[in-house]
């Protein structure tokens, strides 16, 4: 074993000459190399990319240089990344500063409670928890904003209907507001009293013990009218509530409603 030692002074490694560089290696691999010309330093590479003042080497990605105004490049052949890691009580993450603030952005991962909080102009605007996402300083579990989707559904006959022929549903579900829409053809149906269908995507919340309304639809058939969406998980178009006179007997129907799941 070689060592190289100063116990009383500083240690200096001088390359000297214009543009030389200090190379360190082990069993005739390098492991860091100091680029004098760009004033650089590779971990892992004899030649540290360009625009970056530390790249950290373990295989070639394909790319030849780093982006302007990169400090840092690590490259890899594969998957690569960088790990934080804490006591379970700590936070870990990255601290964004300027003149007036060391800490005007920033966002971590606070491990004693498990949220990923962000922060802008020095203030909390979204945070991620096992509520979902909540925003500015909530922490409320009830507001927590847990799911988007999209997708379709199938109305399904019932009373004062015939037979569906054709049937598009499409819904579009933020947190636990459920907003759909649909196109009927059928062959029959009644002119008065009312028409139910089912299929809704998620069931309504029983928000009103005392009604059985728990959302509204709209619909447009030879006229346009509104029903309602019941804690049956059904729709159902009342058709004395018709905007401008009855609803006739055609064999279409458009509608659209919101409700909460």
């Amino acid at each position: 074993m070689s060592t190289l030692k100063s116990s009383a002074e500083n240690l200096t490694l001088n390359a000297d000459g214009s543009g030389n560089d200090v190379i360190i290696q082990s069993d005739g691999s390098t492991l860091v190399t100091i680029d004098g010309s760009q004033s650089s330093v590779g971990i892992g590479t004899a030649t540290p990319t360009g625009n970056a003042k530390v790249h950290i080497y373990n295989g070639a990605s394909g790319q030849a240089s780093s982006s302007n105004n990169t400090e840092l490049t690590i490259e890899n052949s594969g998957n690569t990344g960088i790990q934080f890691l804490t006591p379970n009580t700590a936070v870990s993450g990255l601290w964004f500063g300027d003149p007036e603030d060391n800490d005007v952005g920033r966002m971590y991962y606070a491990h004693s409670d498990n949220s990923l909080q962000i922060f802008t102009a020095a203030t909390a605007k979204v945070r991620i928890d096992s509520d979902g996402i909540k925003f500015n300083a909530d922490t409320a579990a009830a507001n927590g904003l847990d799911d988007y989707e999209e997708g379709d559904w199938t109305p399904t006959a019932s009373t004062g209907f015939g037979t569906f022929s054709n049937v598009v549903g499409k819904y579009t579900k933020i947190g636990n507001v459920v907003y759909v829409k649909c196109y009927i053809e059928y062959d029959s149906a009644v002119t008065s009293g009312t028409r139910i269908m089912g299929g809704l995507p998620f069931a309504p919340r029983d928000d009103f013990s005392a009604s059985s309304v728990e959302g509204q639809m709209f619909f447009w058939s030879a006229d346009f009218g509104r029903g309602y969406i019941s804690q049956a998980s059904t729709v159902v178009i009342t058709l004395g509530y018709a905007f401008a006179g009855a609803v006739e007997a055609t064999t279409t129907v458009r509608m659209h409603g919101t409700y909460i799941t």
